[in-house]
């Protein structure tokens, strides 16, 4: 049994051996009979094992004869170059745009008090000491009680107290003080505020600073009460100050220096009033004021007004004042009278009209 699958099996293989037969070249000349030609196999008996070696099978392009193969030269074979492989170059990532914005013109600084506090209470106090400097003091007092209120700036040292507010009932107003190196008013140095009151209060303490510009003129101002007027510039010359005033009691105005060196008095009248006086302001000047900013501190107890014009136009020499041949021309001219040194009578300056007289030496003349 085991030898008829043997042979069986081996059939196929006899099969393609036949069909395969004939001449076999494996190179391109002639070959010998002994490498081409293969004996076909004989038939074996049934029961007889075979043992076929079986050719190598050639493809059928070989079969054909050498003369129909053409011969080909080989092609040159570029050999590749070696390409140096990229290098990951790191890319930096592109910078954030900064849009770009204009330089900021810095705001002109405004000046910071010398000194700002604020104090309160409901009834009769003594505040903490505080130090005050050479200048000008401002104090915002406000009472809601129906007595006496008062309030008294108390030096340490043995200086004079001054007295700032004395009202019956309800009180909301502003004082201005002049703090100088004088034997009368308030000096620098530690201070104290004695309030008076039956009910609440509150009191603010500024001391501004001393250099600075003032507004230009003309100034208008209204107000009602004690109050002041922001710091105006004046030049020198000779400026009209219209006053009115339609309160029953003191009606005081006075123009203060910024660094409290000078003041003068504009007005100083009970009840109302309606008049205009005359402000002078001269470099270098013994009566008058110098050019500046200053403040315009007001004492009323009803509606105010009050105007300042300019100056008239200089005099070539920069003095701001006209002069005339006599006092009947300057009151032409429309000049202002002025209060001089002595008395409460008013005149023309002395250097205003140079050929009159000053018989009292008031720094006025021509007096009325």
């Amino acid at each position: 049994m085991r030898l008829t699958t043997v042979v069986v099996c081996m059939l196929p293989v006899l099969i393609i051996a036949i069909a395969c037969g004939g001449t076999t070249e494996v190179e391109r000349h002639p070959a010998s009979a002994s490498q081409s030609q293969v004996a076909p196999a004989e038939p074996k008996a049934a029961n007889t094992a075979v043992s076929v070696d079986t050719p190598t099978p050639a493809p059928e392009s070989m079969n054909a004869p050498i003369s129909a193969v053409a011969t080909v030269s080989p092609t040159e074979t570029l050999i590749p170059t070696s390409t140096p492989m990229p290098t990951n170059t790191p890319v930096p990532p592109a910078a954030t745009p900064v849009p770009a914005t204009a330089t900021p013109i810095p705001p002109t600084a405004t000046p910071i008090p010398r000194l700002n506090i604020s104090i309160s209470g409901q009834s009769d106090d003594l505040s903490d000491a505080f130090h005050l400097d050479t200048g000008v003091l401002i104090i915002d007092a406000f009472h809601s009680g129906s007595r006496n209120f008062v309030v008294k700036i108390i030096p340490n040292s043995e200086n004079y107290s001054e007295l700032s507010v004395n009202h019956i009932g309800s009180y909301q107003g502003q004082q201005v003080h002049v703090v100088a190196d004088d034997i009368f008013g308030l000096v620098p140095g530690q201070h104290r505020v004695e309030i008076k009151a039956d009910d609440e209060w509150k009191l603010e303490l500024i001391q501004p600073p001393t250099i600075g510009r003032g507004a230009s003129l003309p100034v208008s101002v209204s107000g009602h009460g004690d109050a002041f007027v922001e710091p105006v510039e004046l030049n020198s010359g000779t400026s009209r100050v219209k006053l009115i005033h339609s309160g029953n009691r003191n009606f005081v105005v006075k123009a203060i220096h910024i660094d409290g060196s000078q003041s003068e008095l504009l007005v100083n009248e009970i009840g109302e009033y309606d008049g205009t006086v005359a402000l002078r302001v001269k470099q270098g000047g013994l009566l008058e004021l110098e050019p500046g900013a200053y403040f315009i501190a007001i004492q009323a107890d009803g509606d105010w007004n009050i105007a300042i014009e300019p100056p008239a136009a200089a005099k070539p020499d920069g003095t701001g004042e006209s002069t005339h041949e006599s006092c009947e021309a300057a009151e032409a001219a429309g000049e202002m009278r002025v209060k001089g040194s002595k008395g409460d009578g008013t005149g023309f300056p002395t250097s205003m009209v140079p050929s009159a007289r000053d018989g009292d030496s008031d720094g006025v003349v021509c007096e009325e």
